[in-house]
């Protein structure tokens, strides 16, 4: 998203239209490649990597089970950030913020339905496989709702972004310039998290009663709460960027 933003902007600057769009087609394309190998990699080390982290085999396999399926949702996620990176740099910010209002409200439903069950519809609890299902689910409407938008007659015809002949290697080449590097930075930054995790798991085994990933769970609840507060340096980094 980051080399994709910056491009867009420029060329939209330039009141370079056909050229901005050129670098939508050209970052799904990366988007569709990446998810692809992104989903097939995570899907191999996923197992190993959280029965590393989680010595009890019920917590390790509970995550397991939940991350097979939220990884089916990587491609919508990536193909989202493409039409996102898109929009913003475009200035057409409120497309992604309703396509997350919807995506978020959704998740939350689909989650108490899907976890919990519901006699109504004739669900029966699903636990956590449940609430990788809501999830997946969510971030394909997403995706879905900012595809529909990008159908507008009129954006359609400034940008061509569906056009024939869109595709450029030099666009391809300089996407991946720009990203490679917040990217690698990223991974870093999981991979902090990732050795936080298994210092979470280690006290989880040791003071949690075996099959209970109460430790862990709580660590999760408090990653997202402080998410307010890093989301917010995060906007303002796009904002910069």
């Amino acid at each position: 998203w980051v080399g994709t933003q910056a491009i867009t902007s420029r060329r939209a600057g330039e009141g370079q239209e056909r050229n901005a769009g050129a670098t939508l087609t050209n970052s799904l394309l990366l988007a569709i490649i990446g998810s692809i190998l992104a989903t097939g990699i995570a899907l191999l080390i996923a197992e190993p990597i959280l029965f590393a982290l989680y010595t009890d085999e019920v917590v390790a396999q509970t995550a397991v089970d939940y991350i097979n399926l939220r990884f089916l949702g990587i491609g919508a996620m990536v193909c989202t950030f493409s039409y996102k990176s898109f929009f913003d740099g475009t200035g057409r910010t409120y497309m992604f913020m309703v396509a997350a209002l919807v995506m978020n409200i959704l998740n939350v439903v689909l989650n108490y339905i899907f976890i919990f069950g519901s006699p109504f519809l004739g669900l029966e609890q699903m636990g956590a496989p449940g609430a990788a299902i809501a999830s997946v689910i969510s971030a394909y409407m997403g995706l879905i709702i900012l595809i529909v938008w990008s159908l507008k007659k009129s954006l359609r015809q400034k940008y061509q972004y569906y056009g024939s002949g869109r595709l450029s290697k030099n666009v391809l080449m300089e996407i991946l310039r720009l990203s490679v590097p917040n990217g690698v930075a990223t991974i870093v930054v999981m991979t902090g998290f990732e050795a936080f995790y298994w210092v979470v798991g280690r006290l989880n085994d040791a003071h949690a009663l075996p099959g209970n990933p109460v430790i862990a769970t709580a660590n999760q609840v408090l990653v997202t709460v402080v998410m307010l507060t890093f989301m917010t340096a995060l906007a303002f980094g796009s904002a910069t960027a």
